[in-house]
């Protein structure tokens, strides 16, 4: 069998695990959680010093060892925290909650992480780094509004889709790669006005982890990267508060106690007002018209017993824009309207089967629609299309022994497509353009183990199946085998009835070896497959881009990646560093043929060119996680290419993924209790597009009901090379910076506010936006001109209460 070596594996660990069991154990197992909120500490370390060994908490805070019976001293570690150390005598299992106490900090001792100190060099995770909220208040940031994704745009191996844009590209892979979760909850578009800002309310948000490779077998569904976002549980103890007003946009977050220690909830809101603020200075044109977004972020959780607990969050999003032409003398002035957006409801129920066996049981919805509307003269018209899931999942943690972890589970998500329904009415009369919704079922399967070899090797080996099944009703055209020519005869497909069915087996596998206490090497190996695709006429994110399923003519995607990285910590883990090198083949990438419809075509998946794409490169990190100057240093040195028989003749070319280098530099420098500083300076190879031969005036005629009403009619056309991808923009260069000012509180205050300033693109460097043509037609002219953000002052005030 092609997996047997898989199943040797699992075998080989339940072998391991012999220690378990050869002598009656009992166990320690529990939560870790702040004292003063009620919040699960996820990654909070307990370790026992007689036998130099320990655990780290699940993302619940749930931790479980398997010790003889005996006396043991147990340490309990986070950073940012008091340490807890208590003697327990173990004669029988014992349950326990550890309360850990904020750290009083002195600011030359600043800790910029929420993690095992050593955690960079101990975990078998590779490719993995997490990003504290508290840090992503100091970043400097456009307009004030701390964004998750700008952040992780600074990581090495993530790059910028552009400048104002929330999409982003993970190791060669495209926007569309890249799995987003809120609360285990898919995020389709994670864009607010058109990509300047992200759907993440930072002030809502508890933990960010993003995943460049290595993806355990829990995760699937994408080729290139996992980020993981879990909302706050909100503070179980007492009513707390805090916001921002900015420039554009002002925010209020609320938590506290439903039941004091047993249920709390949190609700956090945003808004732009720039809508509302600019009116007075517009022209009479477009006085009244308007462009806001907002969202919504809430959550509860209740504990039922020591063994139950529930949660239930969601999310509500959306941007809202209006336009009406006031000068037009008509009856019927031109109008246009959208609206876009994305909807997440979670429902998680934790169940302890017993103190080794702890699970998760999700149910999911999430929806990301877009409309768009209007009308000019008698002309009225509409679009929409949506996207909606609705899902189930488990995973269970079985802590097997101390040096065996197991971790399983499964999924199944039913998929609904809109590609895009239109209707367009002219007085009394109405014509319908609807494009067939297409449904799919996707399922998956996996089991994964830790395990540790030795006091130096650590191994974790998983295996997900995962299967894709397009189902009826559905109406599929039947073309011919020779010719590619309609038929006009149809295939139809009844509800539930499968259509096109897809599976894959996806093995993952990790080791990090210890080379001394302080420095680690780490590898991964994985396949990982893609079942859905975004069809987009543009290389990052927008509200119009549609996610078709994998059918008759768009295969899955497939992605191979190799990944070997030494780890190193140094002067007392006050700084954390590591070099990477990935190597990652990807299968059936998809591209569209020139000039495809991208709406309204049922049969858009006939125009989807099959290629395949090979991305390779080297990232250096270093972190400085201590001491009143903290940051990071980022660089990546890599290549990607894509080949697509119609393009390019066929040969290699350089998709607008590849980025040859890539620096990020961020400072945050601790003055005292009141001042902080912090800079950020970003270069980036330019992006590669293909240039333009030249344009000319074609389809030339006059038309006209009399010699009196005669107008000339033309098209330009744009002459494209045969090469693909052949030129690159100038290098992007950005260097931001802010200040922040807190006021120093007075004894017993209950409000405690800061200033922060904040410049976006300090140097005014003309970095591209979007680039275009201008044809002046009377002087003959064709000009390229581009759209760039200047320098970009903000002033934001944050408060807490």
């Amino acid at each position: 069998m092609k997996y047997n070596g898989a199943l040797l594996f699992f075998v080989f660990n339940l072998l391991l695990a012999h220690d378990a069991f050869a002598q009656k154990k009992v166990s320690i197992s529990g939560y870790v959680k702040d004292a003063s909120t009620g919040e699960d500490l996820v990654g909070a370390n307990i370790y026992v010093e007689e036998l130099k060994t320990g655990v780290a908490t699940n993302v619940y805070g749930f931790f479980s060892l398997q010790l003889l019976p005996g006396t043991y001293h147990l340490q309990i570690t986070f950073l940012g925290y008091n340490t807890i150390e208590e003697t327990l005598e173990l004669k029988v299992n014992t349950t326990r909650t550890f309360q850990m106490q904020l750290a009083d900090i002195q600011t030359d001792e600043v800790v910029i992480t929420a993690e095992r100190s050593d955690k960079n060099v101990q975990s078998t995770e590779m490719s993995k780094i997490e990003i504290q909220v508290e840090q992503l208040r100091e970043i400097p940031v456009l307009f004030g509004e701390t964004d998750i994704i700008k952040t992780i745009q600074l990581l090495p191996g993530i790059q910028s889709t552009g400048d104002g844009n929330s999409g982003f590209y993970v190791r060669g892979g495209g926007p569309d790669q890249n799995l987003i979760l809120l609360d285990e909850a898919v995020v389709y578009n994670a864009s607010h006005l058109f990509g300047f800002f992200s759907v993440f309310n930072a002030d809502a948000i508890k933990n960010v982890s993003i995943l460049k490779g290595g993806m355990p077998a829990n995760y699937g569904g994408r080729l290139s990267s996992v980020l993981n976002i879990q909302l706050n549980d909100g503070n179980s103890k007492e009513l707390h508060g805090k916001g921002g007003v900015g420039i554009i946009s002002s925010r209020l977050y609320l938590e506290g106690p439903l039941k004091k220690d047993k249920s709390s909830f949190m609700i956090a809101g945003r808004r732009t007002y720039a809508d509302v603020l600019a009116q007075p200075f517009l022209n009479d044109r477009v006085r009244g018209n308007r462009y806001y977004f907002y969202d919504l972020n809430a959550k509860v959780n209740y504990i039922l017993n020591p063994n139950n607990r529930l949660y239930l969050s969601g999310y509500f999003g959306r941007d809202v824009f209006s336009f009406k032409d006031n000068t037009s003398k008509s009856l019927n002035p031109p109008t246009f309207n959208s609206d876009w957006g994305n909807s997440t409801v979670t429902l998680r129920w934790n169940h302890l089967f017993s103190d080794r066996l702890f699970s998760n049981n999700s149910f999911i919805y999430n929806d990301y629609k877009f409309t768009f509307g209007g009308g000019i003269s008698q002309l009225n018209f509409k679009f929409h299309s949506a996207i909606k899931d609705l899902g189930v999942k488990s995973d269970f943690d079985y802590f097997l022994s101390n040096k065996v972890k197991l971790k399983f589970g499964g999924l199944a998500t039913h998929h609904t497509f809109n590609p895009g329904a239109a209707s367009v009415g002219l007085s009394d009369q109405e014509i319908k353009l609807t494009s067939q919704n297409r449904l799919a079922i996707e399922l998956a399967a996996y089991l994964s183990s830790e395990v540790e070899v030795s006091d130096r090797l650590n191994i974790t080996m998983g295996l997900r199946y995962s299967a894709f099944d397009a189902i009826g009703p559905y109406k599929e055209a039947v073309y011919d085998a020779i010719t590619g020519a309609p038929t006009f005869d149809t295939l139809r497909y009844s509800k539930w009835q499968s259509m096109h069915w897809y599976h894959a087996w996806e093995p993952r596998l990790a080791f990090r070896y210890l080379t001394s206490p302080n420095s680690s090497i780490k590898g991964s190996l994985t396949k990982n497959a893609q079942y859905l695709h975004l069809a987009s006429i543009s290389g990052g994110t927008l509200p119009t881009d549609l996610w078709l399923p994998s059918s008759k003519y768009i295969k899955p995607q497939i992605a191979y990646q190799a990944a070997l990285g030494y780890f190193r910590n140094l002067r007392d883990n006050k700084y954390e560093s590591s070099v990477e090198v990935f190597y990652k083949p990807l299968k059936n990438q998809i591209d569209f043929m020139p000039g495809t419809n991208l709406f309204l075509a049922d049969e858009i998946d006939r125009n989807v060119l099959i290629g395949k794409g090979l991305a390779y490169g080297l990232e250096l990190f270093i972190k400085k996680v201590k001491g009143k100057l903290t940051g990071w240093i980022g660089y990546t040195l890599s290549k990607t290419t894509r080949t697509n028989p119609p393009l390019n003749n066929g040969n290699p070319y350089f998709p607008r993924y590849d980025r040859r280098h890539d620096v990020s530099v961020l400072a945050t420098y601790h003055l005292n209790n009141k001042w902080k500083f912090s800079a950020v300076w970003v270069f980036a190879t330019g992006i590669a597009y293909t240039p333009t031969v030249g344009r000319y005036f074609g389809n030339i005629g006059i038309e006209g009901i009399n010699a009196q009403n005669i107008m000339p009619f033309f098209d330009v056309i744009t002459i494209y090379p045969n090469e693909y991808n052949t030129a690159r923009l100038k290098p992007y260069e950005r260097f931001d910076i802010s200040v922040i000012y807190k006021p120093e509180p007075k004894k017993e205050k209950w409000w405690n506010g800061e200033w922060n300033l904040s410049v976006f693109n300090a140097f005014n460097r003309k970095n591209p936006y979007f680039i275009y043509n201008d044809t002046d037609v009377e002087a003959g002219v064709n000009e390229r001109k581009m759209v760039y953000f200047p320098i970009l002052p903000s002033v934001s005030y944050n408060f807490k209460f």
